[in-house]
């Protein structure tokens, strides 16, 4: 079976703005983008997952967006989605949510960083996939 079509996710305005004093231990202007998968929650229209971004690269970000693989607890490739977290200012840390459409979260084994598929500024795109610092605070794996 295919994996379904690439699908770009962009966060709710209001979890952004809601959530955006939420600063939790990360280093700053350090080189890194630190991202971390901070939550997955089931919701009526799919997963909820919460990500805490911090842009360590000292400069700012007019945009960014990743590609993720969604991996089920087999092992197998579940889908494809673009995760879009759009201008990322420096030194400072975000919270966005994005929902996973027709997903179940339970059935998320890991996320894999598939590739940055925009990282607009002073860097580029395979910049900032190497400056990318996965983490996770879920049960799912999650990383490159």
């Amino acid at each position: 079976m295919l994996p379904s079509p690439i699908r770009v996710l962009r966060p709710p305005l209001l979890a952004v703005l809601g959530l955006a004093l939420v600063t939790p231990a990360f280093s700053q202007d350090d080189g890194t983008l630190s991202l971390q998968l901070n939550a997955l929650a089931q919701a009526e229209a799919g997963c909820r997952t919460t990500f805490v971004s911090t842009n360590g690269l000292g400069e700012a970000l007019d945009g960014f967006a990743i590609e993720i693989a969604l991996f089920d607890t087999d092992g197998l490739v579940s889908g494809l989605s673009a995760l879009d977290f759009g201008a990322m200012s420096p030194e400072r840390t975000r919270v966005v949510q994005f929902t996973l459409p027709d997903t179940d979260c339970t059935g998320i084994g890991r996320i894999l960083i598939n590739d940055v598929s925009v990282c607009s500024g002073p860097a580029d795109p395979g910049a900032c996939l190497a400056a990318l610092a996965p983490e996770t605070r879920t049960d799912s794996a999650f990383g490159l």
